[in-house]
């Protein structure tokens, strides 16, 4: 690894990134691997709850239930009021007879509330 690169976090420029990793409290192998997964290194040194907070920007994996779109599985699971771990498995194919007649019947319900609004 050239450790001559400056790299800059969250607006600091470091001139190394050895001074980077020693003034955040991390290894350089943090930094490197944020630069290859992310392309930035704003997120290295801070807690796993700082890097998640407000993740507005998070792709939503778009789920279809028996030919209806859903933006995500959360939001599935949120209309249907069903577990998301429910909406997971029968999304994947893996659920039980019982718990895919679970979420049909929340389905066709949410779908008759919807068609009388």
């Amino acid at each position: 690894m050239t450790d001559a690169c400056p790299v800059s976090v969250r607006g600091r420029v470091f001139p190394s990134h050895k001074a980077a990793a020693k003034a955040l409290g991390v290894k350089r192998g943090a930094l490197a691997s944020a630069l290859y997964r992310r392309g930035h290194c704003d997120t290295v040194g801070l807690p796993p709850s700082a890097t998640r907070m407000g993740n507005t920007n998070a792709p939503a994996n778009e789920t279809v239930l028996f030919g209806h779109r859903f933006r995500s599985r959360l939001s599935a699971a949120k209309a249907l009021g069903v577990n998301r771990n429910t909406i997971r498995l029968v999304a994947e194919g893996k659920a039980s007879q019982a718990r895919r007649e679970i979420v049909y019947s929340a389905l066709m319900r949410h779908l008759a509330k919807e068609e009388g609004r």
